[in-house]
């Protein structure tokens, strides 16, 4: 069974230590893949992120990450994870489920998610698809530099 929670500051090398590693969270070549460490924890316990982890046996094994806009009352989802040994248990729509939860709670009417790979998991969680994108980076400090 999985534990879902809001994520905390001690989570976060754990968070950075998987995220650092996937290369699907590339965006440009000369920008880093994952959010700085730094950042990450900034995001603790901030209106405006909806970070979640879900836990297996004391063990971080899955991560999301939302930016939250309550202005506009949307969010997007900025990343999501699941170590490869615990994909296809379902732990992925239930991190996804509460983020809808934790979304509600707050106001957020609409919340996306970019993806340019398969959409599938996206549609099973009732997500509509979209159009094609090209994702544009301006870098405007070195924390986000390769």
């Amino acid at each position: 069974m999985y534990k879902v929670r809001l994520a905390c500051l001690e989570d976060v090398d754990a968070i950075w230590n998987m995220g650092k590693n996937v290369n699907e969270f590339e965006t440009a070549s000369e920008v880093v893949y994952f959010w700085p460490r730094e950042i990450l924890k900034e995001c603790i316990d901030k209106k405006d992120v909806i970070m979640l982890v879900a836990e297996a046996e004391n063990e971080i094994v899955d991560f999301i990450i939302v930016n939250v806009n309550l202005s506009l009352k949307k969010s997007e989802i900025e990343n999501i994870y699941v170590l490869d040994s615990f994909r296809n248990q379902k732990i992925g729509s239930q991190l996804v489920t509460e983020v809808i939860k934790e979304s509600k709670k707050i106001g957020v009417e609409n919340i996306c998610f970019l993806s340019s790979k398969d959409h599938s998991f996206w549609e099973k969680n009732g997500f509509l698809l979209g159009e094609d994108f090209k994702w544009m980076d301006l870098i405007l400090t070195d924390r986000f530099k390769k």
